[in-house]
């Protein structure tokens, strides 16, 4: 899918019809030297939770949701996390902040192979655009 705005110059690209799978899983795919994508309690993202300390609990992490591997390590790392003070509005800004570098680092993974796989030049353009 590509959407363009002709007024301003944007254009807008799905990177999922590139490479469809989630953030997490692009991290092992192209062995990505970035941090790993954080659990975060999506369900908590509220605005009564904005500005003050919480204690999400496993349901805020959907974790009845998660497959068998995913929960057991999610259990263990609750159990280690679940007393610590977490502060929605920084942890939301570092969870954003860390998409944005697994998807920018798998970018830039995804088109090194994809020249090294067509052995095209970078600097080439499409036949077709």
């Amino acid at each position: 899918m590509k959407m363009k705005n002709k007024k301003n110059n944007i254009i807008f690209r799905d990177t999922f019809n590139l490479m469809p799978m989630s953030l997490a899983s692009l991290v092992p795919s192209f062995d990505l030297k970035v941090e790993d994508k954080p659990f975060f309690p999506h369900m908590a993202n509220r605005p009564e939770n904005y500005g003050k300390v919480i204690y999400p609990a496993k349901k805020d992490y959907l974790a009845e949701v998660m497959m068998p591997e995913k929960r057991k390590i999610f259990d263990s790392w609750y159990e280690q996390h679940k007393n610590t003070p977490f502060l929605l509005d920084e942890a939301l800004a570092s969870y954003c902040t860390n998409d944005v570098e697994i998807l920018m680092a798998a970018l830039i993974a995804f088109r090194q192979e994809f020249f090294e796989v067509t052995k095209r030049n970078n600097g080439e353009r499409a036949a077709s655009n």
